[in-house]
């Protein structure tokens, strides 16, 4: 604001005693300019001129509204100068670069973005895994924990079984004490004795033996209720999955050991079976082989006595179609074909006649079999057809 000496000094007068008033600088300059408008102003007047009464009285009733209202004004402006400044500074403007440099431009930011991204993305995996760590530090604890209710899952439903000499294992299928063995631990006996894990000792009858070759047998337990395990876990069964078995041995019981699949045989061979590297005693044979998730894939056989830790286990699958005690527990279609020919679906043998029993998933499948030199072939869809003949 200009000096109140300076507002009320008279300007007219003749033309040589006149003097030039300076420009005064914008609202938005800087204080420093103001200060020498002022400075500048005051010099500017003319020596031999006196304020008037008048202008001495208009000046000392205005000099403070108008500071006042100039002041906010001009910070209010201030304000506005530097925000624009502001702006156009964060603002790159490509309108008036050429092709070729404005190409550049795009495929620079396009790669800027590009890192960005990547190290957003890296920060975030990074902070997630810090709070994995922080929520689970000991991931060996973890595993540990995993497997003790795995097995405390499994457990309950393993049994001793004992008949003469020999000793085996076995395992519930059912709530109503129908358990899976194997033939050659209960023998030519109509009845076995077995353990429970609570420490019950009952006796068990032998109900049914697989037919042929199938080292697979049924013995019922005379319990009100028992917990059983679910045969259902041979189809997402590969070479490398983990597998663990609880059974008994020569002075242990309920042992649990795991391993690995290594090796699974087709099922058109005289033993469907599959190979695992559990470590295993004589006294498992019977005992269930089950996944992570406590699902059965197979029953524990004979292994290789001069090799270290190769055992063999019989597909659930093949239990299931093998015996008539588990038919209720099987998910099967059930092929009806000629004593001994071998029955294909979906273009692999399952199995031969007069009976198979093949686990399906929900769908259509092909089912067929070659009788007398003719290919006989039918569409099923599953589960709405259970039953197909083959003639």
């Amino acid at each position: 604001m200009l000096p109140s000496a300076a507002r009320g000094c008279s300007w007219r007068g003749s033309a040589a005693t006149t003097t030039q008033m300076p420009t005064r600088p914008r609202l938005c300059s800087s204080p420093s300019a103001r200060r020498s408008w002022r400075s500048a102003a005051m010099s500017s007047c003319p020596t031999n001129s006196t304020p008037s009464s008048r202008a001495r009285r208009a000046s000392s009733l205005t000099s403070t509204t108008r500071s006042s209202k100039r002041s906010s004004a001009c910070r209010r402006t201030t304000r506005r100068c530097r925000r624009r400044r502001a702006t156009r500074s964060n603002t790159i403007s490509v309108s008036g670069l050429p092709p070729e440099e404005l190409q550049v431009f795009c495929a620079l930011n396009s790669k800027s973005i590009r890192l960005l991204t990547a190290l957003a993305l890296t920060l975030c995996a990074s902070t997630a895994y810090a709070q994995d760590g922080a929520a689970d530090e000991d991931p060996l604890a973890a595993v540990e924990t995993y497997q003790q209710k795995l097995f405390e899952k499994v457990a309950p439903s393993v049994i001793f079984i004992s008949q003469g000499n020999s000793i085996g294992s076995g395992f519930f299928v059912d709530a109503q004490g129908l358990a899976l063995t194997n033939k050659h631990v209960v023998g030519e006996a109509k009845e076995v004795k077995v353990v429970l894990q609570d420490g019950r000792k009952l006796t068990a009858k032998v109900v049914e033996r697989a037919k042929g070759e199938t080292d697979l047998a049924l013995v019922k337990v005379p319990v009100k209720s028992s917990k059983a395990l679910s045969l259902t876990g041979f189809d997402d069964l590969r070479v490398g999955s983990w597998v663990g078995s609880v059974g008994h041995g020569v002075g242990g019981v309920w042992t649990f050991t795991k391993g690995m699949v290594s090796n699974i045989y087709p099922s058109d061979k005289s033993r469907p079976i599959f190979q695992t590297q559990i470590p295993l005693n004589p006294g498992a044979s019977g005992g269930p082989v089950f996944d992570r998730k406590g699902r059965v894939v197979g029953v524990v056989t004979a292994g290789i006595t001069d090799s270290n830790s190769v055992n063999f286990a019989i597909r659930s699958d093949v239990a299931l179609g093998s015996l008539d005690g588990l038919s209720e527990q099987c998910r099967c279609l059930v092929v009806t074909a000629p004593e001994g020919v071998p029955v294909f679906v979906n273009g692999k043998m399952m199995g031969k006649g007069p009976e198979v029993r093949v686990q399906l998933s929900d769908g259509k499948h092909e089912v067929f079999a070659v009788i007398k030199g003719k290919m006989k072939k039918k569409k099923v869809a599953f589960p709405k057809t259970k039953a197909v003949e083959l003639e």
